[in-house]
């Protein structure tokens, strides 16, 4: 079995509209942040929209919009897929359509839902605004087809984007402390409890 293969891009917009462009690296291997492969000649082009996603199998794989992020994750996908096929743990690819099922991968339908929203028009502020909600549900839910999410799951993610900003609070609140800042305390907690009250709804 080959290893399998996990290709970053970006996608940004052209003239032609919304497209996939392969993410320019170093020739050490690192990557060049906001630089991308554009045209037939190959060239490289700065563009700071837009956000990064790995090719694999057919699927395009949300990894945020930052271009380091994007690189580490990327990275952790290689290694955890090398590891489960030196193992032969590796599950069976999917090719990101509709399986013999009828079942569609969740990564496919955000993929499908994201391509759904620029054929509407959407602008790119606004897809990155609805990406902030839907890739992290899509990298955390234990459900590999969208036919098998049920509400429960989303109440368990909303559970998780709750202990999420606690944890991140609380981490605040400390080093605030820590500094002796008892009024910018304060105003953090207003700002927290508006912004939970948010989430709930």
């Amino acid at each position: 079995m080959a290893q399998p293969k996990f290709t970053l891009y970006k996608y940004i917009k052209l003239q032609a509209g919304w497209r996939y462009c392969k993410a320019a690296f170093h020739d050490n291997g690192k990557i060049k942040p906001n630089i991308v492969i554009v045209g037939k000649d190959k060239h490289e082009e700065k563009h700071s929209d837009g956000s990064y996603d790995l090719a694999h199998a057919g699927q395009w794989l949300p990894v945020g919009e930052n271009a380091l992020e994007a690189e580490r994750r990327r990275r952790e996908r290689v290694s955890l897929a090398e590891y489960q096929r030196l193992s032969g743990t590796a599950p069976m690819q999917s090719s990101g359509t509709a399986t013999a099922s009828g079942k569609t991968p969740l990564l496919a339908a955000a993929a499908k839902y994201f391509l759904n929203l620029e054929a509407r028009g959407l602008d790119a502020k606004t897809i990155r605004t609805y990406r902030t909600g839907v890739d992290p549900f899509v990298e955390n839910c234990a459900r590999t087809y969208v036919e098998d999410v049920t509400k429960q799951d989303m109440i368990n993610f909303m559970g998780w984007l709750r202990a999420s900003f606690t944890r991140r609070l609380l981490l605040t609140q400390r080093n605030l402390r820590n500094l002796g800042f008892a009024r910018d305390l304060t105003t953090l907690q207003v700002k927290a409890d508006a912004e939970a009250a948010h989430v709930h709804r």
